[in-house]
């Protein structure tokens, strides 16, 4: 842990840090500024449209690889009313969630050329991401459609995230400088800032370029990569939430926002508007310029955006508990800034004094944003379910650590459940599948499972329209224990490689052509019905063996299935694998290999795995991440700014 010592060498540094972060005037563009979300936009659309041919082609020769006995293809794929719209969406968790998530995507996407379930990135319409998953998203989207080896070697630096990416005390010394530095021209231009600046430039480091941090690189610069140009990657998404001033508590009726490559914005009633996300934090009213052709843009850095997803100091206030003297210090720290308002992110309000945002909204100076998973809707479910984008199922990725072994427990998906019930939160009627209880979906066995959830088409949320098949991917223990604390921010190669390693696992149903042919059923399901066409015999046994069927098991789980055991010996690329599940075995020669081609082959399991993931984590908080984590960063911080 970085001391206070270290943080006063800091200061003595002199370091210009970079003006490329700071906000800056641009002519404003003649197109209107703010829009209506009664659709999704002209720009997505056309994208969509673009990009259709390449997800058709992948999915058709995906599903054609599935071996569906009795399926014609061109029922599915002869026309674009019966093509299937997939999602892809990476739920949050810190390095966890980007890791875990990374380890999904990297099995579905075809490139990898690992195991069973490969094409499906190809062919989904949309990725999307919040907190620990918008690191992915951003990752993927920032370096033209990145493969995840790519991101392990090249831009992932993880170790020690709060140690220079370089090494060294006298780098280290210089890169916090810089990051002070930098935010620091910010404030003096003009502009608030708050502890996500700090953070957002902390995650560029680490997780984009190791050397400066991109400063000057935005979000809204995706739509110049050429994987973007010419449709090749799914339409990029990240969530945040509204959190008012002075609020500690993030509830479920939070205002959920999104950052896409065009727009940044809300679905939720009380906003129901789009920006041009190029011109956040230009200073409007009513959707004009205060000044005459005088916008504003850069307010959408990439590290800014991205940490204003998963900006976790709210969630640490909420987590850190006991009596002794670090904890109690964290806790009031945090306290502070919460109270402060320096724990959120602030941006202009885009929407002021527009007459159908709510007033509290329309009258308000900032919108001010946190972490997209404080509200427990801890994957990006939100603005995949929106009519208006018409995806008919998306790749669940659950990386929450609800249990107290930090495993998910489906919680996420009941709070988006109970929200969409909740019709003060839109303007229109969502459908989205019936979802249990938590105590069920352990005691089932539903978070330990790939498993589908809306199978039935009249059975949602709305009964005249058909919800989105929810093909839920929950962190499990497979073959390695991949259940890090949210806070955690060391990871080992040992880690990196068992994390990926066991998402291949986990999604591939340990490379079993079983599962590819039921997810590709759940893939085609919606198709089929807008065809009037039967679903083949090898779907129903399929959707017999993976549905949820709405049995209920409500009861208190024991504690063997709160903290359940590796299926196969740990693995870890290089060292081997063991068997899969569903008569598959997982073969250590190929596709292990394969996977740790990413960074090289580990020769140990990290000790963690066989301790601290095997206990609760009340039981080693005193040892764990967390207190690092927040003392590092924010005691250092508070210090020096």
């Amino acid at each position: 842990m970085l001391d206070l010592a270290f943080f006063s060498l800091v200061c003595a540094v002199s370091a210009a840090g970079s003006t490329a972060y700071v906000p800056y005037n641009v002519p404003c563009p003649s197109t209107p500024l703010i829009r209506a979300a009664s659709s999704i936009s002209s720009l997505e659309q056309d994208y969509l449209t673009n990009r259709a041919p390449q997800t058709q082609s992948a999915l058709r020769n995906f599903v054609s690889q599935a071996d569906i006995q009795g399926l014609d293809l061109n029922t599915i794929f002869g026309s674009n009313r019966t093509a299937p719209r997939l999602a892809f969406a990476a739920s949050g968790g810190g390095l966890r969630a980007m890791t875990f998530g990374g380890a999904i995507f990297q099995a579905l996407d075809s490139r990898a050329n690992l195991g069973t379930v490969g094409g499906l990135i190809q062919g989904s319409q949309y990725m999307a991401g919040l907190s620990g998953g918008s690191w992915l998203i951003g990752g993927v989207s920032l370096y033209d459609f990145s493969t995840i080896q790519n991101l392990v070697q090249n831009h992932w630096d993880i170790d020690n995230v709060f140690a220079s990416p370089n090494g060294g005390i006298i780098s280290t010394v210089s890169y916090y400088s810089d990051i002070v530095e930098t935010v620091k021209n910010k404030r003096d231009a003009g502009f608030e800032t708050t502890i996500t600046d700090y953070w957002g430039r902390f995650i560029s480091y680490h997780l984009f370029n190791s050397s400066n941090g991109i400063p000057g690189v935005q979000w809204s610069a995706i739509q110049n990569v050429s994987s973007f140009q010419n449709h090749s990657m799914p339409f990029p998404i990240i969530v945040a939430d509204g959190r008012a001033p002075g609020q500690i508590v993030v509830t479920a009726n939070a205002t959920v926002y999104e950052f896409n490559p065009y727009e940044f914005g809300s679905w939720d009633s009380n906003v129901d508007n789009f920006v041009n996300v190029y011109y956040l934090g230009s200073n409007l009213t009513n959707g004009q310029p205060a000044q005459s052709n005088v916008c504003l843009t850069n307010w959408d850095n990439m590290g800014f955006t991205v940490g204003t997803s998963s900006a976790i100091f709210n969630g640490a206030l909420r987590s850190v508990s006991g009596n002794g003297v670090i904890s109690s210090a964290i806790q009031a720290i945090l306290r502070d800034l919460a109270q402060d308002d320096e724990d959120i992110a602030f941006y202009p309000n885009p929407f002021y004094g527009i007459d159908n945002v709510t007033q509290a909204i329309r009258q308000a100076g900032n919108l001010t944003l946190t972490d997209g998973g404080l509200d427990n809707q801890n994957v990006p479910l939100w603005p995949l379910i929106q009519p208006e984008r018409e995806v008919d199922a998306i790749l669940t990725v659950d990386s929450s650590a609800d249990t107290t072994y930090n495993w998910p427990n489906g919680s996420a998906l009941t709070t988006t459940y109970a929200r969409v019930k909740d019709l003060e939160r839109s303007n229109k009627q969502l459908s989205f599948p019936y979802i249990p209880d938590t105590n069920t979906f352990i005691n089932l066995g539903l978070n330990r499972n790939v498993t589908f959830f809306g199978c039935n088409a009249t059975n949602g949320t709305d009964p005249n329209t058909p919800p989105p098949i929810l093909i839920y991917i929950p962190n499990e223990p497979f073959s390695y224990y991949s259940n890090f604390s949210t806070f955690d921010g060391q990871y080992s190669r040992n880690d990196i490689l068992g994390t990926l390693q066991n998402g291949l696992n986990i999604v591939s149903g340990g490379n079993s052509t079983a599962m590819r042919r039921c997810i590709a059923c759940a893939v085609i399901r919606r198709g089929l019905e807008r065809a009037n066409a039967s679903l083949p015999t090898d779907c129903q046994t399929c959707f017999s063996q993976m549905c949820w069927n709405g049995t209920l098991a409500p009861q208190t789980p024991p504690q063997q299935l709160l903290a359940p055991r590796l299926r196969v010996p740990q693995t870890i690329p290089g060292n081997g694998a063991g068997s899969g599940s569903g008569g598959a075995t997982v073969q250590p020669s190929g596709q292990a290999a394969a996977v740790a081609s990413v960074s090289g082959s580990a020769t140990a399991s990290s000790t963690r795995s066989a301790a601290n993931r095997l206990m609760p984590k009340t039981e080693c908080l005193s040892n764990t991440s967390l207190v690092s984590l927040v003392a590092s960063f924010l005691i250092g911080l508070v210090t020096l700014v």
